[in-house]
């Protein structure tokens, strides 16, 4: 029994560990995101979750706060979204954020937010789920909306727009404006009922077809309706109750045309009246919609009337079924690409209708589902006229041009004649700091007080049809920073030869003038530096003739003094004895000695043989012995070079600028310890000069009278090095020439810095 008993509750105490072990695959099966966050950092995700992010490994995660994974334009915006996720204890759904992976793709995630547990109440359990697709679906159905909103905004024969549930007027297409006379502006809001006649209201007509629409879902309906300015018009209205999916009521759409001049021909009035019915059915555009592969699944009226056909004889059926070849091959080619590209594509298309050939503009779209497959093209076929073509043509350049506009580098705006803005590029957005939306209507705001004046003058030649190009001037951004900007203006001109804007183009040469500027310094600095340059060379040829004047003359005029003494000792006899002539020859040679010395120092200032003969390290190490000896400042020589090679230009350069440098530190370090050291790493040669002496300033390292640290980088920089001097860390000055040494083998003794 005992035994029975621990069996009993082995078995007990197991289950709940198996139900734990359960949940626990299922959460590491779940093909959404599951994740605990506590204290605003990840504290576990499951591997679908790490995929999602883009991820391999749970420790490139873990750790890490949430607001890491957010795409960075998002980060400053959903800031308190985020926050919101992790605030009280309440759950949270619904959210959208965009992420950014590794690998720079975005995508979308909709997160849940609960407490992770009552007791932890700063851990947070989330679930994410990827709906890029969705987005991605939603913005093809915007694109789509967008293009029949397009449409219908182009339509000028017929008033089309749309009301909402009470008849108040929410969209209006130009032919609206140009049929009843009012701006969009004047007529949004209003109730429908404006253009009825005040007998037609007091009866309640209006109201009553509206709910006849709403019963039938399309009225037809003729009379007399009111424009702005009072005259009357006889009208054939078509109006349709538009429903959602869920059959539930949003609006109303109306399409109205002007039939004053057909009213007597009511048979026909009646029949151009129906063939409005619908946009699709009624269109005066030839309509239709295929499956992917090339089967009709439905045309309009116009298409039937087009081509001579009944709907029955073309659904179901392929081009090749109905056209002549040539005609169905460019059908099909045309439909191959739009699906190849998967976007709208406009084409010219020739075909041959029932009373002659034709020339049309067909814009063919893909129709895609929730996952973004195609299952259908769609097409508009309209029958151009030369001002119909005309027509398109400037909509589609206008649109190419609003697209090189916002992708120039440039700012470039349009405004009336009083300088308010009417168009605004996103480079304008990008340079000044405007959003579009923060400048429309309003006086350009980039102009400082004092240059409106010259503005405003801009924009009066450019109305005058003059273009001005090269204006320089200043102009304001949106923080208060001051850029320098190269601005033209030019006249826009419509077809009519009027001016009806200006087109204002704005660079920012802040950066070119800067640099202008510093050329022109530079320039001035090389001629400064060139004029002292060549004030150095003369005193060094003054030096060296000195030198060889003053030290190498004197010892040979003494020698040839004590020779000459000598010549005339024992030609006449006169020398005391053999002890006199051999004082005579000691200091001969003496002198001769000391003549040597000069030479060889002399030439050693010019070229140290030494380099030549006994290779960089030795003349190195010979320089410091001298400087140490000269100056009595301790000088300790580290080069050890190796295997690595010097080249003849790279040694005589490496030499001059490590004496030069040491000349530096007896006229102005007053230091006591010099080090010449060189190191290698990361495939530079490292050389440095450091002592203890009293440092540089930042006044001697930005002089530009500075001859000596000039030419020293001038030296660096033309064997292929950097050059730098700087404050050393311990005190003193350490001046570093850096070499690219790419074949250097072995490590280094330090680190390098480049500064």
């Amino acid at each position: 029994m005992p035994n029975k008993r621990r069996k009993d509750g082995h078995r007990k105490s197991g289950a709940p560990l198996r139900e734990i072990d359960r949940y626990r695959q299922l959460i590491h099966m779940s093909p959404d995101m599951i994740a605990i966050h506590t204290k605003g950092k990840i504290t576990y995700m499951n591997p679908a979750g790490i995929r999602m992010l883009g991820y391999t490994k749970a420790a490139d995660v873990i750790g890490r706060p949430i607001s890491q994974f957010l795409h960075p334009d998002d980060r400053p915006m959903v800031a308190d979204m985020v926050n919101d996720l992790y605030s009280k204890k309440k759950n949270r759904h619904g959210y959208r954020f965009r992420f950014m992976r590794p690998d720079s793709t975005v995508i979308y995630l909709e997160i849940s937010s609960a407490p992770a547990s009552r007791n932890d109440p700063e851990s947070r359990q989330v679930l994410a789920r990827d709906i890029t697709e969705k987005v991605k679906s939603e913005e093809s159905l915007r694109a789509s909306e967008e293009l029949f909103r397009l449409f219908v905004q182009g339509v000028k024969e017929y008033a089309m727009y749309t009301m909402d549930t009470a008849g108040n007027i929410t969209s209006w297409n130009a032919g609206a404006q140009r049929l009843k006379g009012y701006r969009r502006n004047d007529i949004l809001g209003k109730h429908y009922s404006i253009f009825f006649l005040p007998e037609a209201t007091a009866k309640g007509i209006p109201q009553a077809l509206l709910k006849k629409a709403e019963k039938e879902g399309q009225v037809e309906n003729e009379g007399w309706r009111v424009r702005k300015d009072g005259s009357c018009f006889w009208a054939g209205t078509l109006l349709t109750a538009m429903r959602d999916g869920s059959g539930k009521l949003v609006g109303f759409s109306k399409i109205t045309g002007d039939l004053t001049d057909e009213k007597h021909t009511t048979d026909r009035l009646i029949k151009e009246v129906r063939q409005l019915q619908a946009v699709f059915d009624r269109s005066h555009a030839v309509m239709f919609l295929k499956d992917t592969s090339g089967r009709y699944i439905r045309v309009n009226g116009q298409f039937e009337r087009s081509f001579g056909m009944k709907a029955t004889d073309i659904l179901g059926k392929t081009d090749r079924e109905i056209f002549p070849p040539v005609q169905a091959k460019e059908f099909e080619q045309n439909d191959r690409k739009v699906i190849d590209a998967r976007v709208p594509l406009v084409f010219e298309e020739t075909a041959r209708y029932r009373d002659g050939q034709h020339t049309s503009l067909v814009v063919k779209y893909p129709l895609t589902d929730e996952r973004r497959s195609i299952y259908a093209i769609g097409g508009v076929v309209t029958d151009i006229t030369q001002l119909k073509m005309d027509e398109a043509l400037l909509r589609s350049t206008n649109m190419k041009l609003e697209a090189v506009l916002n992708s120039a580098p440039l700012a470039i705006l349009t405004v009336d004649d009083r300088g308010r803005v009417m168009s605004w590029n996103r480079g304008a957005e990008e340079m000044f700091g405007w959003k579009k939306e923060e400048v429309m209507g309003k006086i350009f705001p980039a102009v400082p007080p004092p240059g409106l004046k010259d503005y405003l003058d801009g924009i009066r030649r450019g109305f005058k049809g003059e273009s001005v190009a090269g204006y320089r001037s200043v102009r304001r951004k949106k923080d208060g920073s001051i850029m320098e900007a190269s601005i033209a203006y030019a006249p826009v001109v419509d077809s009519d030869g009027r001016t009806g804007s200006v087109i204002v183009v704005i660079d920012d040469i802040t950066d070119r003038m800067r640099a202008e500027r510093e050329v022109e310094r530079s320039r001035e600095k090389v001629l400064n530096m060139t004029r002292r340059l060549e004030s150095v060379r003369e005193q060094e040829k003054k030096k060296i003739a000195l030198e060889i004047h003053d030290e190498l003359g004197q010892m040979l005029t003494a020698l040839k003094m004590d020779l000459s003494i000598l010549q005339e000792g024992v030609s006449t006899g006169r020398l005391e004895s053999q002890i006199e002539m051999a004082r005579r020859l000691g200091s001969s040679i003496r002198l001769i000695d000391s003549a040597i010395d000069t030479v060889r120092k002399i030439a050693a200032d010019l070229r140290p043989g030494i380099l030549d003969h006994l290779g960089f390290e030795a003349a190195i190490s010979d320089l410091g012995r001298s400087f140490e000896k000269r100056s009595g400042i301790a000088c300790t020589v580290d080069v050890k070079l190796g295997n690595v090679k010097l080249g003849q230009e790279q040694s005589i350069a490496l030499y001059r600028i490590v004496q030069e440098s040491l000349t530096n530190v007896v006229r102005h370090s007053k230091a006591t310890r010099v080090r010449i050291c060189a190191s290698r790493a990361n495939g530079f040669l490292s050389f440095e000069i450091q002592d203890n002496g009293k440092g540089i300033d930042e006044a001697q390292l930005s002089s530009h009278e500075s001859v000596g640290i000039f030419g020293m980088r001038e030296r660096a920089e033309a064997i292929g090095g950097s050059f730098s001097v700087a404050p050393n860390a311990n005190g003193g000055t350490v001046v570093r020439i850096l070499l690219p040494s790419d074949g250097a083998k072995g490590g280094a003794s330090g680190r390098i810095n480049r500064n």
